[in-house]
C-alpha cells in the first residue's frame, strides 16, 4: 500500500518497503565486489525496509560533514583506513577521513571492492597484524588526499 503526500512524494507501508530495499540490495551487494557473487536471499537481509527507512531519513536529516570532520579529528588513536579499488564509492570519501582523523593512515587493496577483508583475506589479515603491531605494512599507505587520488583510476 502506497499513500501519496504531495504532487510527488510517496509513503509506503512497511511490506512494500521491505520488498524495494531487498530489490536495491540484491543489486548492490554484488556490485561491492571485485569478483560478485550471488545476490543475498531476503531471509539472509531480513527487514531491510525497516533500516532503510529509519536510518537512511536519520543520516539525511543530521548529517552535517563539518561537523563529522570536528568529531572526527577528536580520534587520537592510530586509525586504519582501507579502500577496495573496486568499491562503487568514490575514494573521496576514504580521504576525507584520511584528512579528518590525526595519525590515520590509508591502503588500497586493488583486488578487492567493499569487503576486502572477504576477497583478500590473507592480504587484508597482514596489513591488519602489521597495523596493529606498529610494524611496516604490506601495502602502500597513504597520508593525504592528492596521493590516494593519484593512484585512482
Amino acid at each position: 500500500m502506497t499513500a501519496r503526500v504531495g504532487e510527488n512524494i510517496e509513503i509506503w507501508d512497511q511490506a512494500t518497503l521491505d520488498a524495494e530495499f531487498i530489490k536495491m540490495i540484491s543489486l548492490l551487494i554484488p556490485a561491492y565486489n571485485c569478483h560478485p557473487t550471488a545476490p543475498p536471499s531476503p531471509d539472509e537481509i531480513g527487514r531491510g525496509g525497516f533500516w532503510a527507512n529509519q536510518l537512511t531519513n536519520r543520516y539525511i536529516r543530521n548529517f552535517n560533514r563539518e561537523e563529522f570532520a570536528g568529531k572526527l579529528a577528536k580520534i587520537t588513536a592510530p586509525t586504519l583506513i582501507t579502500y577496495g579499488r573496486c568499491e562503487p564509492n568514490p575514494p573521496q570519501r576514504q580521504t576525507f577521513l584520511r584528512d579528518a582523523i590525526p595519525n590515520s593512515i590509508m591502503v588500497v587493496f586493488d583486488k578487492s571492492g567493499h569487503n576486502a577483508h572477504l576477497e583478500q583475506p590473507e592480504l587484508f589479515g597482514d596489513v591488519l597484524c602489521a597495523f596493529l603491531a606498529d610494524e611496516p605494512l604490506p601495502l602502500e599507505h597513504y597520508d593525504g588526499v592528492a596521493s590516494a587520488l593519484e593512484k585512482s583510476e
